[in-house]
C-alpha cells in the first residue's frame, strides 16, 4: 500500500466510524439500536489494527502499553474464573458488554490512536476530519430526536413521548449530545462562526428532549470545563461566581423539584449502590465476572428493590467492581490515569481540551449509569484521538516476531467481529423475522435465542425438546428468571417433579420472588 493510500485510509476510517456511532440502526433486527453499534465496535476495532502498521502500534503507543495489557489481563481473567463464563463471552441480550466487547474497546481505542496519531499536517487533519464527522453524526441524531417530541406532540408517526433520537434509550442520547455539545462549543469559541453554534444548539435542545439528569449534568459540567479553560487570568472572579452558579444548577437538578423526573428518584440509586457493596465485597480481587450481575444480585437483595429486577449497578465504577473486582479497578484507574496524564499537557493544542471535555461529560453521566456500546464506543474512539494529539515520536522498528503478533491480533479481532458481531447481528434478523432456530444457528453462544426457540417448542407441544432448549439457554448465563420458572413447568409435564423444583430454586437464586 503506498503512502498516499495509507493515509487515506488512516484518515477517513476512524471518520466513517465516528459517524455511525449516532446514526447507525437496523431496523429489521429485535435489538435495532444497540446491537448493530456493538457490531460496529468490532468490526471498526479487526478493521483498524488491519490498517495500522505494526510500527506505528509499537511506537505511537508508548507509555500506554503497560497499562493496557494490565486492562486486558484483568478482563480475561475475570471472563476465565467467572460464575458464568458463557455468558461473561458472548453477553447478556441487549446488554452485551462481554469481555470480547471490551477487549474491542481498547483495541479500537489504541488503534485510532496509533492511526491518527503524528505531528504532520494530514495527521492533523484527520483528529479534526473525525471529531467533525462525530459531530455530523450527533446533529443527525439531534434532529431525528427533535422531530420525535415535535411528532409526539403533534400526532405524527414515530413520535416519542422521550426523545431517543434512534439510540434506543434516552439516557444514550443524552450522553452522545452531552460529548457533541462539549466539541462544538469548543469548536465555536476557537473558530466561530454560525456553523458550530449552530451544531451545539441542536446538541443542547436535543439534550434537553432527553429528559436526562445525569445528562444535563454531564452537559453543564463539559461547558464548563470547555469555557473555563479560556477566560483570562483577570477574569477568575467572574469565573468563580458562574461556576457557584453551575453548581447551584446542578444541586436544583438532583435535589430540587426535578430530582423525581422520570420516576427516577436520586435515592433510588442511593438504595441499589447500598446493596451492590455487598456483591462486591464477596467476590473482591477479581469479580463474578462480565455480565453477571443479574445472575447474583438477587441473592444479596432477597426480593425485588422497588418492584425491579436490576441487571446494572447503575454506576460504571461499582459495575466494574462488581464485574472485575479491585483489580478490575485498579487497571481501570491506572490506564485512565496514565492517559490524562498526557492528555492535559496536551491541552493548548488543537482541540484536546474540548476532547478532554467531552470525556468529563461521559465519565460524569457514566458515575450514574453503566457503560453500553452506543455511548462507550465513541467514548473510546474519542479517547484515541485526544490520545492521537499527544503523539510526535517516529514508529517503533519491528521485529518479524512483531510483525507476527501483530498477525495474529488481527486474525483474532477479525474472528471476533464475524461471530460476535457480523453473525450475532444477522442472528437478530433470523430472530426479529420469526425463525429461532436460524438465530440460534448463527449465534450458539446467545442465550436469547435458545429461550426464545424453547417457548416455540413449548407452544408447538414438543416438551423434551423445549426442555433442551431452555436449559441450554439457563446453562449459557440467562438473566431473566422466567427462563428456568417456564423450564420448571416443562419439567412438570414431562414428570421431572424433582428437576422441576430444582428449576424453581435455580430461578429464586436469580429472582427471590419467581414462581
Amino acid at each position: 500500500m503506498n503512502r498516499k493510500v495509507g493515509g487515506d485510509w488512516r484518515g477517513y476510517w476512524p471518520a466513517i466510524v465516528a459517524f455511525l456511532f449516532p446514526v447507525f440502526f437496523l431496523p429489521i433486527a429485535v435489538d435495532s439500536y444497540v446491537l448493530p453499534r456493538v457490531a460496529l465496535v468490532l468490526v471498526a476495532a479487526a478493521v483498524g489494527l488491519t490498517l495500522v502498521p505494526p510500527g506505528r502500534l509499537l511506537g505511537a503507543l508508548r507509555g500506554l502499553w503497560s497499562p493496557a495489557g494490565a486492562v486486558a489481563l484483568v478482563a480475561v481473567l475475570a471472563a476465565v474464573f467467572s460464575v458464568s463464563p458463557w455468558a461473561s463471552l458472548a453477553g447478556q441480550y441487549l446488554r452485551w458488554e462481554s469481555v470480547v466487547l471490551r477487549l474491542a474497546y481498547l483495541v479500537l481505542f489504541l488503534v485510532t490512536g496509533a492511526q491518527l496519531g503524528g505531528s504532520s499536517a494530514e495527521a492533523v487533519r484527520a483528529r479534526g476530519r473525525t471529531v467533525t464527522w462525530f459531530l455530523a453524526g450527533c446533529t443527525v441524531a439531534g434532529l431525528e430526536a427533535i422531530y420525535e417530541f415535535l411528532a409526539f406532540h403533534a400526532g405524527w408517526p414515530g413520535g416519542l413521548d422521550r426523545a431517543d433520537g434512534n439510540l434506543g434509550n434516552a439516557g444514550l442520547l443524552a450522553v452522545i449530545e452531552a460529548m457533541a455539545l462539549a466539541l462544538a462549543v469548543g469548536r465555536s469559541l476557537e473558530k466561530g462562526g454560525l456553523r458550530w453554534a449552530a451544531v451545539a444548539a441542536v446538541a443542547l435542545v436535543a439534550l434537553l428532549l432527553s429528559t436526562s439528569r445525569s445528562g444535563w449534568l454531564a452537559g453543564l459540567l463539559a461547558v464548563v470545563v470547555v469555557v473555563a479553560r479560556r477566560v483570562p487570568p483577570g477574569r477568575r472572579v467572574a469565573t468563580g461566581i458562574a461556576g457557584v452558579v453551575a453548581l447551584g444548577a446542578a444541586l436544583a437538578v438532583v435535589f430540587g423539584p426535578l430530582s423525581g423526573l422520570n420516576s427516577d428518584p436520586i435515592g433510588g440509586r442511593y438504595e441499589v449502590w447500598r446493596h451492590v457493596l455487598p456483591v462486591i465485597a464477596s467476590r473482591p480481587v477479581l469479580g463474578w465476572g462480565e455480565e453477571t450481575f443479574g445472575l447474583v444480585f438477587g441473592g444479596f437483595v432477597h426480593g425485588h428493590l422497588f418492584g425491579v429486577v436490576f441487571d446494572r449497578a447503575h454506576s460504571q465504577l461499582l459495575d466494574l467492581a462488581q464485574t472485575q473486582g479491585l483489580l478490575g479497578v485498579a487497571a481501570g484507574t491506572w490506564f485512565w490515569g496514565a492517559f490524562g496524564w498526557r492528555a492535559v499537557q496536551a491541552v493548548g493544542r488543537e482541540e484536546a481540551g474540548a476532547l478532554l471535555a467531552a470525556l468529563v461529560a461521559y465519565w460524569a453521566w457514566a458515575a450514574v449509569n453503566f457503560d453500553w456500546a452506543p455511548a462507550t464506543g465513541p467514548m473510546w474512539l474519542l479517547a484515541g484521538v485526544a490520545w492521537a494529539a499527544t503523539i510526535d515520536e517516529e514508529p517503533a522498528q519491528v521485529t518479524s516476531a512483531g510483525r507476527w503478533t501483530r498477525l495474529a491480533g488481527a486474525a483474532a479481532a477479525a474472528v471476533a467481529a464475524l461471530v460476535f458481531g457480523v453473525l450475532t447481528l444477522a442472528a437478530d434478523v433470523a430472530y426479529h423475522s420469526g425463525d429461532p432456530a436460524l438465530a440460534v444457528e448463527l449465534a450458539p453462544l446467545q442465550s436469547r435465542y435458545h429461550q426464545v426457540l424453547g417457548d416455540r417448542y413449548a407452544q408447538m407441544g414438543m416438551l423434551p425438546q423445549a426442555a433442551d432448549e431452555l436449559r441450554r439457554a439457563g446453562d449459557l448465563g440467562d438473566d431473566e428468571a422466567g427462563v428456568w420458572v417456564e423450564l420448571s413447568a416443562v419439567d412438570a409435564r414431562l414428570g421431572r417433579q424433582a428437576t422441576a423444583k430444582a428449576d424453581l430454586d435455580r430461578a429464586r437464586q436469580i429472582d427471590p420472588t419467581a414462581g
